[in-house]
């Protein structure tokens, strides 16, 4: 599958959406020419890949129930909720 890809990027119509197109064909309709440029970006320079891995890298992972907050024993207690005893 060594065709070339001709991706094009243009209003979609008369909206203030951006189309972008490969091969002709409509691939997404998307709402700033930014993430059209990176669809494009990815398309062309198979840079999905470094895409995940920077996103991924930038998120903080999410404390399991598992995982014990620190400070008092009751979350609850400090924003002024009652607990029942």
């Amino acid at each position: 599958m060594n065709k070339e890809l001709n991706v094009q990027i243009e209003r979609y119509k008369y909206t203030r959406f951006w189309g972008v197109w490969v091969n002709e064909e409509l691939l997404a309709v998307v709402c700033y020419r930014k993430g059209a440029n990176a669809i494009r970006s990815i398309l062309l320079n198979g840079e999905f890949d470094n895409y995940k891995d920077k996103k991924n890298s930038l998120q903080k992972p999410i404390p399991g129930p598992e995982e014990k907050h620190s400070g008092s024993k009751d979350v609850f207690l400090k924003k002024g909720v009652p607990s029942i005893v």
